[in-house]
Parts: structure tokens; C-alpha cells; sequence
């Protein structure tokens, strides 16, 4: 269920990296957070991995360790479990955190 102003979970959103001359996109995994201040841009994360058997198959979550965000449901694994947190976007009544997930 969408509620208005509020922009739910996405991921696999692309980001640019550097890699020798070359841009790479970087995986990019947006996470809700329900108390401000938790994290703050360029904060390195550590990701605890969750799986979940549903009708669509095994799905994937993540959570940013201690329990400060937690993502949406993913349906392939992540690479890493470690990143860096690139935005951090105020919502309704939550908080959208962005990371970039490293390769």
C-alpha cells in the first residue's frame, strides 16, 4: 500500500563510479528509517542479510546493522554487505536512506 508523500523502497537504482577512466554504475539500495539522525551522508554501513521464502521465491533483505533501516524486498542477493550511506531523504513519517552498495 502506497500512503501520499511517501516515496516507498527501491533498488537497484544506478550510481557513477570511477574505475580507470571508465564510469561504473554502482548498486544503489534505499532503506526506511523511523528516527532521525541514525546515520548521516558518507557514514560506512555494515548490512546483515535476511532471507524470506515467499510464492515468488527466496527474497532477499537487508537490514543496516543495528537495526537502523531496514530495505525492501530484493530478488537477487547483494554483492557486499558493507557501503556508504549517499542520501538521506526525510519523508512523511519516515526517513529514505540511500546506500551504495560497494563492489
Amino acid at each position: 500500500m502506497r500512503r501520499s508523500g511517501i516515496r516507498q523502497p527501491s533498488c537497484a537504482v544506478r550510481g557513477k563510479i570511477e574505475e580507470g577512466g571508465e564510469e561504473k554504475m554502482g548498486q544503489m539500495v534505499d532503506f526506511t528509517m523511523e528516527r532521525e539522525g541514525l546515520v548521516k551522508p558518507g557514514d560506512r554501513v555494515s548490512l546483515k542479510e535476511d532471507r524470506a521464502s515467499t510464492m515468488s521465491g527466496i527474497m532477499y533483505y537487508y537490514t543496516i546493522r543495528d537495526a537502523i533501516a531496514m530495505s525492501s524486498n530484493l530478488k537477487r542477493p547483494l554483492g557486499k554487505l558493507t557501503g556508504t550511506v549517499r542520501k538521506v531523504d526525510p519523508q512523511v513519517s519516515i526517513y529514505m536512506v540511500t546506500v551504495e552498495i560497494d563492489d
